[in-house]
């Protein structure tokens, strides 16, 4: 049986070739207990995204990025609430940068 869900690993591709907006790259440490191959370090930023070995900026769980890359949350906001740590504020500005978007999520349900 496979498994059905978001993977990181498998949509570099995609991610490689997106400019995220910033002007660096942000190293963030992800956790993902369903797939273990999204956790580790990855680098975000205007070069795209990649698996990084340099020490990350910020610690967050796939739910956590997952409502950043698609715009449904700002990083200064969850860093506030305790949801993602960072190791300043000046990154969760960085990360509001990089995650930056005029689009908001939709959802084509309505009463």
């Amino acid at each position: 049986m496979t498994k059905a869900g978001y993977s990181l690993s498998t949509s570099r591709r995609c991610f490689r070739s997106v400019a995220m907006g910033g002007t660096r790259q942000v190293a963030i440490a992800v956790e993902d207990d369903i797939f273990p191959d999204n956790g580790g370090i990855w680098s975000f930023g205007p070069n795209g995204t990649e698996r990084s070995s340099v020490k990350p900026e910020a610690y967050v769980k796939i739910t956590e990025l997952t409502a950043l890359l698609f715009g449904a949350q700002q990083a200064s906001l969850l860093a506030a609430s305790g949801s993602i740590k960072t190791t300043s504020a000046e990154v969760a500005g960085d990360l509001d940068r990089v995650f930056a978007t005029s689009l908001q999520p939709h959802s084509s349900i309505s009463f």
